[in-house]
């Protein structure tokens, strides 16, 4: 499927298909031929032009291409590639996209040690996912500010977040949501 996506140009195909399964991959160890494919299809994408792709489509796709190469142990291009979907989110006005990709830069910021710069994508993002109402999300931001708050020694701040978080998967019945908080 990604062949003939890719042969036949159908680039929003393709992209939604490497998008969906970036999960996969990372689950399999199999990395370094999701990030061909990443490759091809993003490259694909730049040469057909900003309006031949949804704003969304791309980037999601930035958001799964970055969090692939983070597992590859590549923090700058992930970082890179995460702060193109942010910026193509923010395009798109989608504020569920902007929340997401707030939380994946902020992802991995925290996994470069940049507490702080992660602390400010994910306030961000928890303010953009409040307007959603998309509550699961809302939790693994809450989740990633206790972590930060816990690093700095904050412990109050880190339990209330925590708190907070428990709070909102049980409202959802997040059963292992419950569970890792």
């Amino acid at each position: 499927a990604l062949q003939w996506a890719y042969a036949r140009r159908e680039v929003v195909i393709g992209l939604k298909l490497v998008t969906w399964l970036g999960r996969f991959w990372i689950a399999h160890g199999r990395m370094n031929f999701g990030n061909n494919w990443f490759e091809k299809l993003l490259a694909l994408n730049d040469e057909m032009g900003e309006n031949s792709v949804p704003l969304v489509v791309t980037s999601q796709a930035l958001q799964m291409a970055a969090q692939l190469v983070m597992h590859l142990g590549r923090g700058e291009e992930a970082e890179t590639l995460a702060g193109k979907a942010l910026d193509h989110a923010e395009r798109s006005r989608d504020n569920f996209e902007i929340g997401y990709a707030l939380t994946i830069i902020g992802s991995i910021s925290l996994a470069l040690g940049k507490e702080d710069q992660a602390a400010d994508y994910f306030s961000r993002s928890y303010s953009v996912m409040l307007q959603t109402g998309q509550r699961r999300n809302v939790s693994l931001v809450l989740l990633n500010l206790s972590q930060i708050a816990r690093k700095k020694g904050d412990a109050d701040h880190a339990v209330a977040l925590l708190e907070e978080a428990l709070d909102e998967v049980r409202s959802i019945n997040m059963e292992w949501g419950i569970a890792n908080t």
